[in-house]
């Protein structure tokens, strides 16, 4: 009885619902204290998990709430998906059937991606000069070379890149070339070229990013893409399909009428 339940209850649209309208209240409430408390100062510096083992309960209260509101939408979500996918259906409406939970397993692989970033996530800036290099760990080094910017007769800022070196136990690795939106990437890690300037010295603005959630993210967004296409086009094939039935028994049936009108 209470295995059945709790099965209701994890499989009804009210708890999801519920979920959903808790998280958005929890979130805005604490958006609004976090704008009084200053706690936002060093949310971006860290990963989330800790984040919320290092800063006081009432900058962290809110996170942890919706936290919790995620973890039931989760379930929810799971366990809906798996009842549908057992429940009988019409081999002419499997894709039709299968459509939502491609969506459903793409939002369970971006809450996963959020869950991996959430523990081991981190990103720093720091202002290299020209062959200057930046630690990684204790055995590997990125050397920063070749800084330079290029500027338009005005002087504004047109391009900019960088060559960065990696150097693991004092051996050269690679040489790659970076460039705003064009990284370098070495174990898990993604060197981004910020800023650059020339004077008084060649120097470039580095950000050092590792988020283990990036790649199952992104393949939870394609998932979930693709089921919405899949979807969306079923529903409006199923509709045209209706309405041709439907124009199909109406021309029937006014040829009916004329005949026994005739």
């Amino acid at each position: 009885m209470f295995l059945r339940k709790t099965v209701e209850i994890m499989t009804s649209i009210t708890t999801a619902l519920a979920g959903l309208t808790a998280l958005v209240m929890v979130m805005t409430a604490g958006s609004l204290t976090m704008l009084k408390t200053g706690g936002f100062e060093t949310i971006n510096s860290m990963s989330l998990f800790r984040w919320i083992g290092t800063t006081p309960i009432k900058n962290s209260w809110w996170l942890i709430i919706s936290i919790a509101c995620l973890a039931l939408i989760t379930l929810n979500t799971t366990f809906c998906s798996i009842q549908s996918l057992i429940k009988k259906a019409p081999v002419t409406s499997l894709l039709l059937k299968i459509s939502p939970q491609i969506m459903h397993a793409g939002f369970l692989l971006i809450i996963f991606a959020h869950m991996l970033s959430s523990g081991d996530s981190f990103h720093f800036r720091t202002v290299v000069s020209d062959n200057q290099g930046i630690a990684l760990s204790e055995n590997s080094l990125a050397l920063i070379s070749g800084i330079n910017l290029k500027t338009d007769s005005r002087g504004f800022p047109v391009g900019m890149q960088a060559d960065v070196t990696i150097f693991e136990n004092q051996v050269k690795k690679f040489t790659r070339k970076i460039s705003p939106n064009h990284p370098a990437f070495y174990n898990g890690m993604g060197i981004y070229l910020k800023n650059a300037a020339m004077q008084p010295v060649r120097r470039a603005l580095i950000e050092i990013s590792h988020d283990s959630g990036a790649a199952w993210a992104f393949a939870g967004g394609i998932l979930f893409f693709i089921g919405n296409i899949l979807l969306a086009t079923l529903k409006m094939k199923s509709e045209r399909s209706r309405q041709e039935e439907l124009k199909q028994k109406l021309l029937e049936f006014s040829k009916k009428r004329d005949r026994e009108a005739g």
